[in-house]
């Protein structure tokens, strides 16, 4: 009897869906705590398990995270709202300034974390930023200090990140050799303001938009990826920069200011469309030294580099 009580009470503040997932809301979150290990207040703590938002979640303080994931194993299903931090942008307009440093959801140092289907928006320091073997997925990141961040052993499929002060989607969590063997697959990113994906040793780069980044438009500078299918084009960098063992097919990559494909010497490429515009300062369309696999149009020649 005693432990049936005890039990009753820690689950007194928990609110679950009809399919059993926890519910997470404004009116948890600043009121109640939405799990019995979480209390008041910004962020949200959520332990292992199931959970999907019942409306928005907004953050004033901008050094304040909205959720942190503080075990493995936890899915959260945005449902179609936002998670909204005091950044704003104007659209159209320039880029604003990151202000504090405030997370949408962040795992970190756990993994094994799921985000998928709604808007995580405003945040400074980043908008998610998750460990290992994390999946991202239907979800729009958007004027935050960075896009979306994994690491090893990840998926991010049908993300867009766009209008961020930082990378759009990253497959490293840092500048380092980790971000082994993530998949960024179908998403669009658009307009931010440093390189618009970066990928890490092992990965698969396919199926991409990346559309007037400030920097590279795809920046794979750890080895042997797979860069396949992508569109690249209007970048403030590079096209599509790739290291050592890299295989680069299938891209078309169009009107970038610097090389259209920087490639590692023992890189190989085939079967890209390549067109840079001298008017953006790009000239080369590659650089010399990596293994041509053929099948290249480069500025309107068949002749690459």
């Amino acid at each position: 009897m005693l432990v049936a009580a005890v039990a009753a009470v820690a689950g007194a503040g928990t609110a679950r869906a009809g399919d059993g997932r926890i519910e997470v809301n404004q009116a948890c979150a600043v009121s109640t705590g939405c799990t019995p290990s979480d209390t008041p207040g910004f962020p949200v703590a959520l332990p292992t398990g199931s959970y999907v938002l019942t409306g928005n979640l907004v953050v004033a303080d901008p050094d304040a995270t909205a959720i942190f994931v503080t075990e493995p194993h936890v899915w959260i299903d945005l449902a179609g709202f936002t998670i909204q931090g005091p950044n704003t942008c104007p659209n159209p307009g320039p880029l604003c300034a990151s202000v504090g440093f405030g997370h949408g959801i962040t795992s970190n140092p756990v993994p094994y974390t799921t985000v998928k289907n709604g808007i995580v928006r405003g945040f400074g320091s980043g908008g998610i930023v998750l460990r290992e073997h994390a999946r991202v997925e239907n979800v729009l990141a958007s004027e935050n200090g960075g896009g979306v961040r994994v690491n090893d052993g990840s998926l991010v499929r049908r993300v867009r990140a766009v209008r961020n002060l930082g990378t759009g989607i990253s497959g490293l969590l840092r500048l380092t050799t980790e971000g082994k063997a993530v998949v960024l697959v179908d998403n669009l990113v658009d307009r931010n303001q440093d390189t618009g994906i970066v990928a890490g040793e092992g990965s698969v780069v396919a199926g991409n938009l990346s559309d007037g980044n400030g920097g590279a438009g795809i920046d794979a500078f750890v080895g042997t990826q797979a860069i396949h299918d992508n569109r690249v084009r209007k970048n403030g960098g590079n096209g599509i920069r790739a290291s050592a063992g890299a295989i680069v097919e299938g891209n078309t990559v169009t009107e970038n200011a610097a090389l259209g494909l920087f490639l590692n010497g023992t890189a190989a490429y085939g079967f890209n469309v390549i067109r840079t515009d001298p008017a953006l300062g790009g000239s080369d369309t590659v650089n010399a030294g990596p293994q041509n696999l053929g099948n290249n149009l480069c500025d309107g020649a068949t002749t690459c580099p």
